[in-house]
């Protein structure tokens, strides 16, 4: 069983990592992707706005509920996280939690979280270096990983 869990996360992808010594390396467990984030707006709206006849002469309007659609793909992406975590959490599989995530995608990821999850973090850094490799993101973290007060 691996103590520490790192996430390293953006809209597009969330890289798990797991550091079984508290000064050891990352190793790198398992990469969730979401590339529809990766698209344009433009591109992730199929479809023109729908239309309608004016009940007031013999005009059209158009009519659209106004939805972000790469708003609405993180939070879908977000919920892809938290079930992943919630899974290894479930098998025990992890004590400590460390996330990093630029600060909006971060404080969404926290709000989506269980209880459980929000416990077991220990570190928390407002960085997007997801596409770092895990050397690189291992240097942005503290020298010693796990807490010994848990």
């Amino acid at each position: 069983m691996s103590n520490i869990l790192v996430v390293a996360a953006d809209t597009t992808c969330a890289r798990i990592f797991k550091a079984t010594t508290s000064k050891g390396p990352l190793e790198e467990k398992e990469v969730l992707v979401h590339p529809e984030n990766r698209l344009s707006e433009k591109d992730l709206i199929s479809d023109r706005k729908g239309s309608t006849f004016s009940s007031h002469g013999s005009g059209r309007s158009s009519y659209s509920k106004h939805t972000n659609t790469k708003d609405q793909g993180t939070k879908e992406f977000i919920k892809e996280i938290n079930d992943y975590l919630m899974k290894l959490e479930t098998n025990n599989e992890f004590k400590q939690l460390i996330i990093i995530a630029a600060p909006k995608l971060l404080g969404a990821l926290k709000k989506q979280l269980n209880s459980g999850l929000q416990k077991r973090i220990t570190y928390e850094l407002n960085k997007n270096i997801a596409k770092l490799n895990a050397d690189e993101i291992r240097m942005h973290l503290p020298k010693y990983l796990a807490r010994t007060d848990l």
